[in-house]
């Protein structure tokens, strides 16, 4: 990615972070909120290991904190059935 995308990347991908956190807390479709929060964690770290893998300083602790979140996302998304 130019440098001159950078910062656009970063305020479009803080901005949908945001949106998300409000679609999770309203409660509603929390599957549907798991899921995008996983198609857009899986986005960002197949971006960052393909493109910035030289970047990540400790890439299995991204991974697990990652997967640790899922996790917590995925589990109060199925206990609200």
């Amino acid at each position: 990615m130019p440098r001159r995308l950078a910062q656009p990347a970063l305020v479009a991908l803080g901005l949908t972070e945001i949106v998300l956190a409000g679609w999770v807390i309203s409660g509603r479709r929390a599957r549907g909120a798991a899921l995008a929060e996983t198609g857009l964690l899986a986005l960002m770290n197949g971006g960052g290991f393909a493109f910035s893998r030289q970047h990540i300083a400790a890439p299995k602790a991204l991974l697990a904190e990652n997967l640790a979140f899922l996790a917590v996302a995925w589990w109060a998304a199925l206990s609200e059935a």
